[in-house]
């Protein structure tokens, strides 16, 4: 006898931190300064295309973007993505 498991699935609801990556002039919020200090974070100001890029471990690296979210999960792992992704996932809190 074959069972089959119940193939749709929700997520469990939880928070995050995050941030817009809108401009070089932007003022980070302070867990993104607190990770720049612990070398999580590093910031590329090139004049063309700055990014910033997010250190998880030594294998795990990604570059977030003008327009994209930087965000940190309760794990304090970090990851981007895009605007249409993070509007689509996360509602906003006040």
């Amino acid at each position: 006898i074959i069972k089959f498991m119940k193939m749709q699935y929700k997520s469990k609801p939880h928070e995050i931190r995050a941030f817009q990556f809108t401009d070089c002039n932007l003022k980070p919020p302070s867990w993104f300064v607190d990770a720049v200090h612990a070398g999580k974070v590093s910031v590329t100001l090139h004049p063309d295309k700055p990014y910033i890029t997010l250190y998880n471990n030594k294998t795990d690296m990604e570059r977030a973007y003008i327009g994209q979210w930087i965000c940190m999960n309760n794990k304090d792992k970090l990851y981007r993505i895009s605007d249409d992704e993070f509007r689509e996932a996360y509602i906003v809190e006040e």
